[in-house]
């Protein structure tokens, strides 16, 4: 098995999930993919990314900076 599609799909699926599970349905069908750490491997970037954006909502509402921007721009 060639390790290389895994090493590529850990950073991508961290950054762009959807795309790289595309990808990875690609490899699946023409067999040179592992179904089982292709799901694991988007799962945990899915999660990742997830977590990531919850954090930066959570800063972003208590920072005064970022409050007041969406106040001026009428979001909150």
């Amino acid at each position: 098995m060639n390790d290389l599609p895994y090493i590529i799909m850990v950073p991508l699926s961290l950054v762009e999930g959807p795309i790289v599970a595309l990808g990875a349905g690609a490899g699946l069908a023409t067999g040179q993919i592992n179904p089982l750490f292709a799901g694991l491997i988007l799962a945990f970037g899915a999660v990742f990314q997830d977590t990531v954006y919850y954090w930066l909502g959570r800063w972003a509402a208590s920072s005064p900076k970022v409050r007041a921007l969406a106040t001026g721009i009428r979001l909150l």
